[in-house]
Parts: C-alpha cells; sequence; structure tokens
C-alpha cells in the first residue's frame, strides 16, 4: 500500500516536472529553429552611402555602453579614419545588470549605490573602447537615463510630473554629474530635450541608431526616441539601424539564435535574420578590411565587465562586414509596416497574436483609416493596439487604438478602424507602431515606422 501510495507520487511528480518543462523545451526549439534558419541567408548589397570626408558629420545613438561597438565599430573606425566628424551618445549607463554588479563587488544582491558605481564603471570601458577606435573623449556623451526603463519612459512616463523609477538605482533622476542635464528626470520629455540639443549642435548627416525590429526595450525605444527628435526638429539626416538582438520568445535570455554562427568567426560574413528579410526594412553591408575587424574587436574586449556571460555573444559581431538597415521612406497617401512571420515562441503557439502587417491611409481630410492584419484569425483574448505619436517642437500628441477583435474585414484576419485627426491639431505626420497582447504577455511588437498624412487646414 505504501509503494503504491509512494509510486503514485512519484508519477504525479513527473507530470508536474514535464509541464514545467514544456514552456522552456519548446522555447529552445523555437531558438534551434531560427538559429538553423540564420546560418543559410543571403548577403545583402553592399551599402550606398556618400563619400566620406570632412563634411560628413557622424552621430551614433547607443542604448548602453557595447552597443555602438558591437553594431558599428568599424563603420566608427573608418570614419575616423577618413576625416569624418563622429559623436557617440549613450542613452544609459548600463547600471541595470545585478548579475554583472554582483560579480564586479563581490555582493549577491549589490545596493544601488553599487549599482550605480557600475555605471561609472562603463563609462571608462566605453572611453576605452572608443579610443581604440579613434573617437576623442569629448565627443562621447552620457546622458544617465534608466537602464532597463527606456521603453516605459515612451510609453508610460513621458512628463516630469510622472517620472519612472528606476529599480535597479532606486532613483527617478540621474545620479551621475555629467550628465548633460545634471538629475535629468526620468521621463520622455526630458530625454527628448536631451537629444534634441545634442542634434541642433551636432547638426549630423548620418545617424546611426538601433533598429526597430531589435526585441530589446531599451533598444526599441533609443530608436522610437532618435525618430522622435529629428522629426520634431524637422531634420532629416541619412538614417542607417544596426541590430544587436534579435531573438524570439522564453529563451531570449540565451542570445544565441542570432548572430549565426554564434562566436568569433572574423573572417565569415554576418547576414541579417532570416525572418526581417521579410519586412519593408532593406538590409545593406559594409564591408571590413582585416585591420578593422582587429580594432573593433580590440574595443569589443574593452567591455571587460561584460565579457563574462556574453563573451561568445559580443565577439559574434567582430565579422568581415557589418549589417545597416535603412527603413522604407515615408509616404504621404499611405504607410505600409510589414512584420516578420513565425519569429518567436509566443507567436508560435499564438498566431492571433503575431502581426503580418498594418496598413494606414487618409480617410477624407481629417481621419485615418488603419488595418492590421494578422497571420492567424483575430481572438477575443488578445489586445490588439496600434499607436500613434506626434511630435513637433517638442510637444506630444498621442493616441493609442484599442481594435476589437470583431472588426473583422471579409478576408478574416485584417481589422480595420478610424482615427480621428483632431487630436493632433496642425501635426502632419506620427510615429506609428503596433503591438499585441495576451493577458500580461507581449506577443508582438512591430517596427516603428513615420505616416505621414496632408495637413487637414
Amino acid at each position: 500500500m505504501k509503494n503504491d501510495l509512494r509510486r503514485r507520487r512519484l508519477r504525479a511528480l513527473a507530470a508536474i516536472l514535464v509541464l514545467i518543462s514544456l514552456p522552456p523545451v519548446a522555447a529552445l526549439a523555437v531558438q534551434w529553429r531560427l538559429y538553423r534558419q540564420n546560418l543559410t541567408v543571403p548577403l545583402p548589397a553592399p551599402a550606398r552611402r556618400a563619400s566620406a570626408g570632412p563634411a560628413t558629420r557622424m552621430l551614433v545613438i547607443a542604448p548602453h555602453p557595447d552597443d555602438e561597438t558591437l553594431g558599428c565599430g568599424g563603420t566608427i573606425a573608418s570614419a575616423v579614419q577618413h576625416g569624418n566628424a563622429v559623436t557617440v551618445v549613450f542613452i544609459t549607463n548600463g547600471d541595470g545588470s545585478r548579475t554583472t554588479a554582483a560579480r564586479e563587488f563581490k555582493r549577491l544582491k549589490p545596493a544601488p549605490e553599487k549599482l550605480i558605481a557600475m555605471g561609472r564603471m562603463r563609462q571608462k570601458e566605453a572611453l576605452t573602447a572608443l579610443a581604440e577606435l579613434g573617437v576623442l573623449r569629448d565627443a562621447a556623451h552620457f546622458l544617465g537615463y534608466p537602464d532597463g526603463g527606456l521603453d516605459e519612459l515612451w510609453r508610460s512616463h513621458w512628463s516630469a510630473d510622472r517620472p519612472y523609477r528606476s529599480p535597479f538605482t532606486q532613483t527617478d533622476r540621474s545620479p551621475y554629474a555629467n550628465s548633460p542635464t545634471l538629475e535629468a528626470r526620468y521621463c520622455g520629455e526630458a530625454l527628448l530635450g536631451d537629444l534634441r540639443e545634442l542634434i541642433a549642435r551636432v547638426r549630423p548627416t548620418d545617424v546611426y541608431v538601433t533598429d526597430p525590429h531589435d526585441t530589446h526595450g531599451d533598444h526599441w525605444a533609443t530608436h522610437a526616441f532618435t525618430v522622435a527628435a529629428f522629426e520634431s526638429l524637422g531634420q532629416r539626416p541619412r538614417l542607417w539601424t544596426y541590430l544587436i538582438h534579435r531573438d524570439g520568445g522564453l529563451a531570449e535570455s540565451l542570445k544565441f539564435s542570432w548572430p549565426a554562427p554564434i562566436g568569433l568567426h572574423p573572417t565569415e560574413p554576418l547576414a541579417p535574420p532570416k525572418h526581417l528579410l521579410e519586412t519593408n526594412t532593406r538590409w545593406q553591408q559594409v564591408q571590413l578590411s582585416h585591420e578593422l575587424v582587429e580594432q573593433k574587436l580590440r574595443a569589443i574586449h574593452a567591455y571587460r565587465s561584460q565579457l563574462g556571460p556574453y563573451e561568445k555573444f559580443m565577439v559574434s559581431f567582430a565579422r568581415k562586414n557589418e549589417l545597416f538597415g535603412t527603413p522604407a521612406p515615408p509616404n504621404t497617401n499611405a504607410s505600409l509596416i510589414v512584420d516578420a512571420a513565425h519569429d518567436g515562441f509566443a507567436r508560435d503557439i499564438v498566431p492571433a497574436g503575431d502581426v503580418k502587417s498594418v496598413d494606414v491611409h487618409p480617410d477624407g481630410s481629417n481621419a485615418l483609416r488603419v488595418e492590421l492584419t494578422l497571420f492567424g484569425k483575430p481572438s477575443a483574448r488578445v489586445r490588439y493596439e496600434v499607436e500613434f505619436t506626434a511630435i513637433t517642437r517638442g510637444e506630444m500628441a498621442r493616441e493609442v487604438m484599442v481594435l476589437p477583435s470583431t472588426a473583422l474585414l471579409s478576408d478574416e484576419h485584417t481589422l480595420r478602424a478610424t482615427l480621428p485627426l483632431d487630436r493632433f491639431r496642425e501635426m502632419d505626420s506620427a510615429l506609428v507602431v503596433a503591438r499585441t497582447q495576451l493577458g500580461k504577455i507581449k506577443l508582438d511588437q512591430t517596427a516603428l515606422r513615420v505616416v505621414r498624412w496632408r495637413s487637414a487646414s
């Protein structure tokens, strides 16, 4: 009798363990599938860039210290060698990694002041890396905004009367003495203001910033703030986007589906993730000489604090080329966001949340018709939203449209709604992104694009 009870308990325990392990195993399977697909992607065409020279002013905007080197370190070094003016802006100091701080300061639970000390340490690493690439110390700017919180600043904490409080440094303002705005409040309008001021001073001809398909929240938001700053200033520099993170689902922290192959392969080329070839981003490559690859690798190794757990991932970017995306240009009559398909664990198991495309068309003189197309059929359990953010001269207006799953067109995969433009007053363009969510689980988020419409006035 006791043996039977023990066996039943063991079987029950085994069943529980199997159920617990299923999601991680399934996520790993998706990552492995994506990785295998990314190994066979054809290389994009060479980038068509303006001739290098003193008249070229290059602005690199990075979410964290090390992103600038991983994404475009070779291009930075080449620009310096050709006499270009290069400015690098770091949005955060990378002070949100408790594991890095614990390893550096030998504390299981590092205190907020230790995380701030780590932010200062990562600034020093950044200056060492940039010096290796030939960038002057005075050309580096550290804004000091919250690591891990940039997406929150964009979506939920825009104004100074509702600042974001970092769960890592336990502060709602920059604790760094070298921030351009001392004690800058952790809010979207402050970050946008700092970027606008730097852009007005640098007047860049070429801007390098994280790609809007990047799956890291800080990286996506860095792109959003950058595009918003240029739109609000009415400037149109050449925009080049670089990709760092593109992983799908529960195993994202493992970072092994891209780059492919993972690890140090300095004589091999880097191709974009396969699924991003389906989007309306045009991928291009810049060839690097052997000397530039070696220079970039030395700069990567300057980020000593990050090499412990991430070295294999980081050195994967030391290749014979660098990748840059150029977004589809805005169109007056329509704007289309084309999203990747079946590119993540959550979207694989909930196809109703996998976005295929977003169409935005003028509907009369004072409204927009919005169509959200999915790979699966819409579900009442999934939240569908399209966010419009218009910014002019630093003033922000935002409208988040929630599309009911019943607003179906005849194809049974497309939702349609109408957005009145009254809220946007005299504004004639907006930054658009679509998201899907199941409860608290984010299923999909598209790239951010600029949509323009004819002024109603």
